[in-house]
């Protein structure tokens, strides 16, 4: 297997092999942002595949996606894309009117390009495609993404829930987002629940681990200039494993993105038995499963009556996931043998 991506950092090499107990692969890099990418990566693929032979290309980006559609009609090569959510009219939403037409553009260009199949991690992205954008319905395959097999409440380390616990305070009611801070994610919709509920409820804590993102200091600047001093804790990333025990401490996770193509936060919270207030929409319906409670996206009233009625108590509710945690990855490689044969 050979990777062709964006070289993000100087300190990556241009090239290195990486071994796994399953083999090796080697990844090359060229570009140092997604347009230089997009710039240099089809002289560079252009000259990988005359020297290579290349059985499969599977473009996992819309830069990809737009090389590799070039590459299959020079070099006549299977090419299967992976895509993973279709904004659309959301794009207005998101982005300032012209640059959300530019990205509108871009995302119908890229999607209506000659594949010889394209993967979805959802039934909902499956649905924007066909609706969208008229993609034929036989040449989608839905394959959701797998969850880490350490997402698992009984394989945690207690010691490092005691230390987040204690962090935190054992006796705060604590409130998780985790994520990161774009548009999409509709943080905006909790902060504004919980200016109104955290003056109220002295013991309730909001708990936010936001990861590295384009807005990520203007929102927790917003935090820190609209909720009562003392009711937040803010963290800006951290391991895996500190992740989950700090996932594993929260009374309630919130999921209120506006869009998702797949879930991973409520499918990841759904792994580790958490109850989670979830936005009923793009693909989270699908992925979440447990003590799940829905609300209207961008609803912050809903979401503020479903937070209170959760900490007094007052609502049960039960979602069941459509879609298998684990064995997607074998699947994949599944498809890309039919694909390769002709078979589908």
């Amino acid at each position: 297997m050979s990777i062709l991506t964006c070289k993000h950092s100087p300190h990556l090499p241009d090239q290195e092999t990486v071994d796994t107990p399953h083999g090796s692969y080697t990844v090359y890099r060229t570009g140092t942002s997604r347009w230089s990418y997009f710039r240099s990566a089809p002289s560079f693929l252009n000259t990988f595949l005359s020297e290579h032979h290349i059985d499969l290309i599977h473009c996992h980006t819309y830069a990809a996606a737009l090389v590799g559609s070039l590459a299959r009609n020079r070099f006549h090569i299977p090419t299967l894309v992976t895509i993973h959510e279709i904004f659309d009219d959301l794009w207005y939403r998101l982005k300032p009117r012209w640059n959300a037409r530019i990205y509108r553009f871009i995302e119908k260009y890229v999607t209506t390009r000659s594949y010889d199949h394209i993967h979805v991690p959802s039934h909902y992205t499956k649905h924007m495609l066909v609706n969208r954008h008229q993609r034929n319905t036989q040449k989608i395959t839905v394959i959701g993404h797998d969850i880490d097999p350490s997402r698992d409440p009984y394989a945690i380390n207690s010691n490092d829930i005691h230390d987040r616990q204690t962090k935190l305070g054992p006796d705060r009611y604590k409130v998780l987002y985790y994520g990161h801070a774009g548009a999409s994610k509709g943080v905006h919709t909790l902060l504004r629940s919980l200016q109104t509920i955290l003056p109220h409820h002295e013991n309730m804590l909001f708990v936010a681990n936001i990861t590295a993102s384009r807005n990520r200091d203007t929102l927790i600047q917003e935090i820190h200039d609209t909720l009562p001093e003392g009711s937040y804790h803010i963290e800006t990333g951290m391991d895996r494993d500190k992740l989950q025990a700090l996932v594993m401490t929260a009374d309630i996770v919130v999921v209120p993105s506006i869009s998702e193509g797949f879930g991973f936060v409520g499918a990841e919270v759904s792994a580790l038995e958490k109850t989670a207030i979830v936005a009923h929409s793009g693909s989270l319906p699908e992925v979440v499963s447990g003590d799940i409670h829905f609300f209207e996206p961008e609803n912050s009233d809903q979401l503020s009556e479903t937070i209170l009625d959760i900490y007094n108590n007052q609502t049960t509710n039960t979602a069941i996931s459509t879609y298998n945690v684990s064995g997607n990855a074998r699947r994949v490689v599944d498809l890309y043998t039919k694909i390769i044969e002709h078979t589908i």
